[in-house]
Order: C-alpha cells, then structure tokens, then sequence
C-alpha cells in the first residue's frame, strides 16, 4: 500500500491549479487533446472574470448543463475562484427533472452547450 503525502499548498480546489500553475504537465486529456495545468489555471481566470461580468458572486450557483467537456473543468475553477458552485447536471434529465433542479438551484448562470440547450426550450 502506497501513502499519499498532501501538498500543504493545496487546501482548497482552487489551489490545485493555483499550486500549479507555471506547470505544463498535463491537467485534462480528451479526446486526444492535453491541456496543461496552466493552460486550466489560465482558462479558469478567464471563465472567473466572465462569470463575474455576469453577476455571478461569492455563494452563487453556476449550473452545467452538457456533455462531458473539458471546459467543465474551466468553469469548476472558474466558478470557485470567485467563491461560487458549478453544479454539474445531467444532460439526459426529462423537462420535468430539469424543472425540479432549477427551481432548487436557483443558479445565477446556466451554461450549456448544444446538447444541453436541447433540454431547455420547454422549461418554464
């Protein structure tokens, strides 16, 4: 049985690309794609300050609603640099589970993509 040693640098989820980010040591691989941990910390400043341009504060919930995608991981960090959530969800929900998610949510911001988008039309 191996130990892990925690980095004292990292205590919170923001800290693991914060710790990281000179380093170009692979952070998501998709779909033949790398992206280096900074590269994710770059991205997750830019998706933060968007976030923040669009209301999103320390609290607030950003909803995800797509298909695994490596921006998800921007927005995590993204959201979490300003003190936010991202709440992943499932993009096969019916309108009905949808709806229920939303209305407990309350998310300041969904994010989507064409997938996702698919399942929205009829949410009132």
């Amino acid at each position: 049985m191996t130990s892990v040693v925690p980095d004292p640098a990292v205590r919170t989820i923001v800290d693991i690309v914060r710790s990281q980010r000179d380093s170009v040591a692979p952070a998501i691989v998709f779909e033949g794609s790398v992206r280096s941990f900074a590269d994710l910390h770059r991205r997750s400043n830019q998706t933060a300050q968007l976030l923040r341009s669009l209301g999103v504060t320390r609290g607030d919930r950003v909803l995800f609603l797509e298909k695994n995608r490596p921006e998800f991981f921007d927005l995590v960090f993204g959201a979490a640099k300003l003190g936010a959530l991202c709440i992943p969800v499932n993009w096969r929900l019916s309108e009905r589970e949808l709806t229920h998610v939303l209305v407990d949510a309350a998310p300041t911001v969904v994010v989507t993509g064409s997938h996702g988008a698919s399942s929205l039309p009829g949410i009132q």
